[in-house]
């Protein structure tokens, strides 16, 4: 009798708690893969991540500290736990995993960039075409990304500017069909080829 009780009271705890958590975890998620697909992150951005980020991991530390205790106590044995409770429990780990690994790496920025290539490449050649060099105010979305500011240079490159994430620091992209321009990771100017045609860069100030 003991047993059948102990198993229906593991199998009868309910997953929201986890469940919630894991979804502020997805939210977190979200917010990571956006801000991480930019060029460079805002500072307010990275540093809202940061603090939500070590908050929901140290929630989930605590919950799981709790849990494990209490189950401890009650004797409860974990194979009594359902899916869900496990899924839901280890769902926060593996996006907030997700989310760092993104931040490490251009993989979202790349997939960003496959997406609004095109969209790009033909407003950088009607630029072209129109003969203007003087910089040039978009401020709309091309592709997915918005552009501010756009300049064909005498070398037959063309300038996307697309965002200040610091006081001092542009970041963009340069059409660069013919591949003359060099890479380079030295301040004040960071450019790092994205496609044959493409180069990111950051600019300090």
């Amino acid at each position: 009798m003991m047993t059948t009780a102990t198993t229906r009271n593991g199998k009868g705890r309910s997953a929201w708690p986890w469940s919630l958590l894991a979804g502020f975890s997805l939210l977190w998620l979200v917010g990571a893969i956006y801000s991480f697909s930019h060029i460079e992150i805002d500072l307010f951005a990275w540093m809202m991540l940061g603090l939500s980020g070590v908050l929901l991991a140290a929630t989930w530390i605590v919950s799981t500290i709790v849990d494990a205790t209490t189950l401890i106590r009650r004797r409860t044995s974990p194979r009594t736990i359902s899916t869900r409770r496990w899924v839901a429990w280890f769902s926060s780990p593996l996006m907030g995993g997700l989310g760092l690994w993104l931040a490490s790496t251009d993989v979202d920025l790349l997939l960003r960039f496959r997406l609004s290539e095109a969209a790009l490449r033909s407003r950088a050649e009607q630029l072209i075409a129109s003969g203007e060099t003087e910089p040039q105010q978009i401020d709309e979305r091309v592709g997915l990304f918005r552009v501010e500011f756009a300049q064909v240079n005498d070398d037959g490159t063309v300038r996307f500017s697309m965002g200040w994430p610091g006081i001092f620091v542009e970041t963009g992209m340069i059409y660069d069909p013919d591949q003359i321009v060099a890479e380079t990771s030295q301040w004040p100017d960071d450019r790092q080829r994205l496609s044959e045609d493409w180069v990111k860069y950051i600019w300090s100030d």
